[in-house]
């Protein structure tokens, strides 16, 4: 194919890598369907058994698997498309920086003033790091983490290596190509 191309072309268009003529947004919408609809009939039947979970379990739960912790950005991001991806309802709305839920605010302001987690500032877009506090509540959101059924587990495992080690501007790239609805009061910090 290569030889066809050059002698097409007599070596006039030589690159290194493909030129992307289209934008990857339609495909990441379209990727997040996939695994919203793959996920939702995944956990369906599994779904009463967590039914007494709130949203301050869920951020435990979350943060007890991201042992490094979570900025508040990411971590806002994470549990948004795992409510997507299960169906859980949150009363997520389109805010400054993207899918904003008063459910999480009010669940992290609560684990804060319990001292459940802690957060660490740092000198970046986002300020706040989130973290589990002390070994006694690491083992309670492990309990947590342990008595979910294995479908709520693969979703939030699977979340947790998608977005693991990508960076601020890739992820919000991601959720807002996936749901641009949640992208419509977003502001870009520079």
């Amino acid at each position: 194919m290569g030889n066809l191309l050059e002698s097409a072309t007599q070596g006039v268009r030589k690159q290194s890598a493909p030129i992307n003529l289209l934008d990857d947004t339609g495909d990441i919408a379209f990727e997040e369907w996939e695994k919203r609809v793959r996920y939702v009939k995944l956990t369906h039947e599994d779904f009463d058994k967590i039914i007494e979970l709130d949203p301050e379990d869920w951020i435990k739960i979350v943060l007890y698997r991201n042992e490094k912790g979570l900025a508040t950005t990411k971590l806002f991001k994470e549990l948004f498309l795992f409510c997507q991806r299960t169906g859980q309802k949150w009363d997520w709305m389109p805010y400054i920086h993207g899918p904003y839920s008063d459910k999480v605010e009010k669940g992290l302001e609560k684990l804060e003033t319990e001292k459940i987690v802690t957060t660490e500032t740092k000198i970046s877009r986002d300020k706040r790091i989130y973290k589990l506090h002390e070994i006694k509540i690491k083992n309670d959101a492990k309990a947590l983490w342990e008595m979910l059924p294995e479908s709520f587990k693969e979703v939030i495992g699977d979340i947790i290596k998608e977005f693991g080690d990508i960076s601020y501007d890739d992820m919000i790239h991601y959720v807002y190509s996936a749901y641009p609805e949640f992208a419509v009061s977003a502001k870009k910090e520079f």
